[in-house]
């Protein structure tokens, strides 16, 4: 329970912390390079000196001013902007000038997080650029309405506007103007879940920073590269650039950076349950919040507070404040995704705490509200919940009507994406339909112009006859016969051979039509057996609720846990463009994390590490091994580590000669696997080495500091 806690805390908000990360970096290619915090404060203070001796207004002064607070994300930035475009009233026009200060303000907006005013800034600045006729004026525009599309979730429109700005790379000589360029695209791959093309974007941008030393956008880079690994679960490394990016944040004095760098780590120590340097951090970050106004990360630190204190003391109770204090911020900013996520960790603390009347009538104005508002996506959590309250209140007729909600939701949500894709498959098609018929077109063309031209070279040859003598002239006419007879039988094959050609390319059509039929029918069928694979696991719940029996409710749960291992596979078939092969690495980093989430190790720290080569396997190898993994992971998380306080398991994925082998490792009591008595236990070690006989293979026990399972098998060929 505490785990799904979590991860209606965290996991929801990860592109959202995605984009607080990313937006302060965005635009420093117009503050200067490789300025620190003191750097900047001298500055400020030179120029302060420098405005009361002179006694007057000076634009040059304003400016650097406005530049210099928003490197240090200072409101004071604001007054200096006010005060620039007033002198720019009073002097005239100057549009370089005017796009200058419009770009401190666009700036100052980003840092804010307001949206309308990044738009109309934005529009302003373009008109101006285009006026002037300045390529890097032009590309920084393109770049930064991009981005602000980006952060709105309008992605056809962003998309729209980083193809205009990649059409004039070529003219553009500002390294920094590209570097930041590479960012907004990278945000843009970010938030599409394309991570690949995101983290390389981001390197682009890291290596242009390198060679100019920015100080200033390094520390944000790092961060942004640290927050794109916590999507690959890759712990170590998002800890590694998270404290690099803190450790230039402190140097550059950039506390809204500090802020969101310490939030970042706070969030990352409370996924791997560290509660302690969680709240070290969190209370940290939650300190700079407050002093810069950051309403919209401010929230999320109370919530990931409220999160520790259920884990650490079960203290539902603070939990629920905290929760109520972030609902208040989220409610002024607007945020209605959020506060509807928030509501939802309301609703379970109250549950938690034995208050299901309160439990419910939250989760029902919840629902209420994501109706009203249109967030669909947050729709099948929340009536999942509301499955969970029925059923503990033995309503479970109710539950399970909620629970197939949830499921129709998720099946709609899943439909409207096929849907979409479906539609840019069949653009694709029309557009090379349309494609050939110009190539025929084309070729048509060409035929009659070779006509003509051997028709008037024909017509030469013609007017020459006539000078020649009749001898001549009859030879010459018997030939010409002969090569318009020849035209014509030549013309006749053209024709045929263009008949055949048509047949062959309407043959080719029906043909990928029909596969593509097919591929969408299989994929349907395994989303279907994924869904009845759940709904058979969420009756074994209910059914064992009722029973009372803690026998049988091992044993649902092992067969729960085995039914969602079979269940993966399919969600992982009809969510990838591959329908007969499984990405065993991605079916394992979910598997084990599903086991992983499934216990709860109290104050043990334990943790699991995947080392897995990229291997492709048949679906009717890939259940079977998910099965034996399944059982050998949960058997060693369930009895390895009986009173021990710390502890890992190691899963290693590799190729041993001509067999593939799966290694699971702890380094825990060594209880050998014939120790366990439980009747669960003993079922599910027969049933991997029925398994293991199944795939052709062999398992080797061995026990040296720990237990150790290596499993070698050949899989069948995809």
């Amino acid at each position: 329970m505490i785990q799904s806690h979590l991860s209606s805390m965290n996991g929801k908000h990860f592109f959202t912390k995605l984009i607080v990360v990313l937006i302060i970096v965005l635009f420093y290619h117009d503050s200067g390079f490789g300025q620190d915090g003191k750097s900047v404060r001298e500055r400020i203070d030179s120029l302060q000196t420098l405005l009361q001796s002179r006694q007057s207004d000076s634009l040059s002064i304003f400016m650097n001013l406005t530049d210099s607070y928003n490197n240090l994300q200072n409101d004071s930035a604001s007054i200096y902007i006010n005060k620039s475009l007033s002198l720019l009233n009073i002097i005239g026009p100057d549009n370089r000038k005017f796009y200058e200060v419009l770009t401190q303000k666009h700036l100052f907006f980003v840092q804010k997080y307001a949206m309308d005013s990044i738009k109309n800034v934005n529009t302003k600045r373009l008109s101006i650029a285009n006026e002037i006729e300045d390529d890097r004026l032009i590309f920084d525009c393109f770049s930064d309405i991009a981005a602000a599309n980006v952060i709105l979730r309008k992605f056809d429109s962003a998309g729209y506007f980083f193809d205009k700005a990649k059409l004039i790379i070529p003219k553009i000589k500002d390294k920094g103007s590209i570097a930041s360029y590479y960012i907004n695209l990278g945000m843009f791959n970010a938030e599409k879940g394309d991570f690949d093309p995101a983290i390389k974007d981001y390197i682009n941008a890291l290596e242009i920073f390198e060679s100019l030393n920015d100080t200033i956008s390094l520390a944000t880079i790092y961060n942004s590269i640290g927050v794109l690994f916590w999507n690959t679960s890759e712990m170590e490394k998002v800890i590694d650039y998270l404290e690099k990016s803190l450790q230039y944040s402190k140097v550059i004095g950039n506390e809204g950076l500090i802020c969101t760098n310490l939030y970042n780590l706070g969030s990352c120590y409370l996924e791997l349950n560290n509660t302690k340097k969680s709240a070290t951090y969190l209370n940290e970050a939650l300190v700079y919040a407050n002093k810069l106004n950051l309403d919209y990360i401010k929230a999320d630190i109370y919530n990931n507070l409220g999160a520790i204190t259920v884990l650490e003391k079960k203290d539902y109770a603070m939990a629920i404040v905290y929760n109520k204090t972030a609902l208040e911020i989220y409610k002024q900013t607007g945020d209605e995704k959020r506060y509807i996520a928030t509501l939802q960790s309301l609703s379970r603390n109250y549950l938690h705490k034995g208050n299901y009347e309160k439990s419910k009538d939250i989760i029902d104005s919840a629902i209420v509200l994501s109706s009203e508002k249109q967030i669909i996506e947050e729709k099948p959590d929340l009536y999942k919940l509301l499955s969970e309250i029925d059923s503990i209140q033995g309503d479970y007729l109710s539950s399970l009507t909620n629970y197939k909600q949830s499921i129709r939701i998720m099946d709609s949500l899943e439909k409207v994406k096929r849907r979409d894709k479906i539609k840019q498959l069949q653009v694709k098609f029309e557009t090379s339909e349309k494609e050939k018929e110009i190539t025929t077109l084309n070729s048509e063309n060409k035929i009659k112009e070779l006509q003509i031209t051997r028709q008037r070279y024909q017509n030469y040859i013609l007017w020459a006859i006539l000078g020649m003598s009749t001898i001549g002239i009859g030879s010459i006419f018997f030939q010409y016969r002969i090569k318009k007879r020849n035209n014509k039988l030549l013309s006749i094959k053209n024709e045929e051979i263009e008949e055949k050609n048509q047949i062959l390319l309407d043959k080719s059509a029906q043909l990928e039509k029909a596969l593509g039929e097919k591929e969408v029918l299989l994929k349907e069928v395994h989303h279907r057996v994924k869904n009845n694979l759940q709904l058979v696991t969420s009756i074994l719940n209910l059914q064992a609720d009722r029973l009372n029996d803690k026998k049988i409710e091992a044993f649902v749960e092992r067969s729960q846990s085995r039914i969602t291992s079979m269940a993966l596979v399919h969600q992982i078939l009809y969510s990838n463009d591959k329908i007969e092969q499984i990405d065993f690495h991605k079916y394992l980093l979910k598997l084990v994390k599903a086991g992983y989430d499934s216990f709860d190790f109290n104050d043990q720290k334990i943790k699991y590490n995947i080392d897995a080569e990229e291997f492709f396997f048949h679906i009717d190898t890939a259940i079977p091994v998910g099965i034996i993994v399944n059982e050998l992971v949960n058997n060693a998380f369930k009895y390895a580590f009986k009173g021990k306080e710390t502890g890992i398991l190691t899963i290693k994925v590799y190729r041993e000669s001509e067999k593939i082998a799966i290694l699971i490792k702890d380094d825990g009591i060594g209880i050998s696997v014939k120790e366990t008595n439980e009747e669960s236990s003993s079922y599910g070690l027969k049933l991997v080495d029925l398994l293991v006989r199944q795939v052709n293979g062999e398992m080797i026990v061995n026990q040296n500091n720990g237990t150790s399972i290596k499993v070698l098998f050949e899989p069948l060929k995809v």
